[in-house]
């Protein structure tokens, strides 16, 4: 059975609902599904590709007004531009999502089930970056909080 296998949106009343993937086929029993938006993914997958030339480019090249607005958000409003950058200049230093000391450190739910589930996901984090990025893996990068 294939985890995207049954994305189509649900609808329940009135309210349309996000396709999910289930991470309980990857062996998070405790985890719950993400939501997935398949109509984002091929400006997704075309972003990344632009980036992916973006970072081939030399750091001694020089840049154009054009060039060197790719590398900025694009966050549709002056306001929705100024709230990104007073974000990101003045947030605290984040706290990584897998805590230095290993996935079992830093339990912060009052049951068990939710720190196992907890476990399971920072586990996981730690194998899809170890195996997406093997050579460097930055498994610390992955910041706690959604807001950093």
């Amino acid at each position: 059975m294939s985890l995207l296998g049954d994305l189509a949106l649900v609808e329940r009343g009135e309210q349309l609902k996000l396709p999910q993937l289930n991470l309980r086929e990857l062996g998070l029993e405790h985890v719950p599904a993400v939501p997935v938006d398949p109509t984002a993914l091929p400006d997704t997958l075309i972003k990344l590709g632009i980036r992916q030339k973006q970072c081939e480019q030399a750091p001694d090249d020089s840049f154009d007004t054009q060039a060197l607005l790719r590398f900025l958000p694009r966050t549709g409003t002056i306001g929705g531009m100024v709230q990104f950058y007073f974000v990101f200049h003045f947030s605290t230093p984040y706290v990584p999502f897998v805590p230095l000391s290993g996935p079992e450190a830093e339990l912060f739910f009052d049951d068990a089930v939710s720190n196992q589930a907890l476990i399971e996901l920072r586990r996981f984090v730690i194998g899809f970056v170890e195996r997406f990025e093997p050579d460097t893996p930055q498994i610390w990068q992955w910041p706690r909080l959604i807001e950093t």
